[in-house]
């Protein structure tokens, strides 16, 4: 995963590892468990703004052999920004957006800042092609879930579908070996809460009796500006909660085949919502399968 003679950025991993980590060449091994698929989860929408009417939780699984492709197509569209100084650039979605004097997107004209967004989830679609990357996005209707924390509803969800993600390799390749990794954008609010709800995941279950398997260690925090996969985590979520907050799906399109799925089935986008009705591809994926178990039935 990475390259042998990156020492600086192995040290760095091994910090934020610990002891229960080790990096051996280009492998990381958790409690003697190989970490094959890393999945980076940023948010977007506020857990507390109450003008808002969704929150979304989303991000990329990489396999580890993918880092060095989206890490290197990541930094060659930061160098077209700033060609001087090209790890300055961090791709953060709603500061692009909305610039509010930050450079280098404030002095960019606003055609060039959709596309510079654009450009960073075609490179994600683009890895879905070559690698089989996925993404996995959970969209909360704060309104219509009152009484839970939509950062908590949300990660428990993601958390169940990458362990099932993982799980579906494990029947297909004959290997229960592979295990997965969470990377998150560091939060100081939730860091700890986060953390012991996976050591109870793996104690107790999930909501739904689920011990996730797939997951040997808590989700580990880093912070965006060093982490260009966790960029593209930004952006995934933005483009989502555009989709669904603003009814914007220019940004969606591009990235919506990426969604982790069998065949017309969806599994990667879960839609929260008391809505009968909607339309959405998650909800519209959700009917089919319920349709198709009583026609089995």
């Amino acid at each position: 995963m990475f390259p042998q003679g990156n020492l600086v950025r192995r040290k760095r991993w091994c910090r934020v590892i610990g002891e229960a980590g080790v990096i051996n060449g280009s492998r990381i091994f958790i409690r003697g468990v190989t970490i094959t698929y890393l999945l980076y989860l940023d948010d977007s929408g506020s857990v507390r703004n109450q003008k808002e009417e969704h929150f979304v939780l989303a991000g990329l699984i990489l396999h580890e052999n993918s880092l060095f492709w989206i890490n290197k197509r990541m930094n060659e569209l930061a160098g077209e920004i700033s060609n001087q100084a090209p790890e300055t650039v961090e791709f953060h979605a709603s500061e692009i957006y909305c610039p509010r004097g930050k450079e280098p997107w404030e002095t960019m004209t606003r055609e060039n800042r959709v596309q510079t967004q654009k450009e960073v989830l075609k490179i994600i679609a683009n890895e879905s092609k070559r690698s089989g990357a996925c993404i996995l996005a959970a969209v909360i209707n704060k309104k219509e879930n009152t009484e839970t924390d939509p950062m908590k509803t949300a990660f428990e969800d993601l958390c169940s579908r990458f362990d099932k993600y993982i799980a579906r390799i494990h029947k297909r390749d004959g290997n229960n070996k592979e295990k997965g990794l969470i990377i998150i954008d560091k939060s100081e609010a939730y860091e700890s809460v986060l953390q012991d709800m996976m050591i109870e995941f793996r104690r107790k279950g999930t909501k739904w009796n689920e011990r996730l398997n797939s997951i040997p260690e808590v989700p580990l925090f880093v912070n965006s500006k060093t982490s260009r996969p966790i960029q593209a985590a930004d952006h995934i979520a933005y483009s989502v909660f555009r989709r669904y907050e603003r009814g914007d799906a220019q940004y969606f399109d591009i990235i919506q085949s990426c969604f982790d799925k069998n065949g017309p089935q969806i599994y990667g986008l879960s839609h929260i919502t008391k809505n009968k009705d909607c339309t959405c591809p998650s909800c519209l994926s959700r009917q089919m399968r319920e349709y198709l178990k009583k026609q089995q039935s």
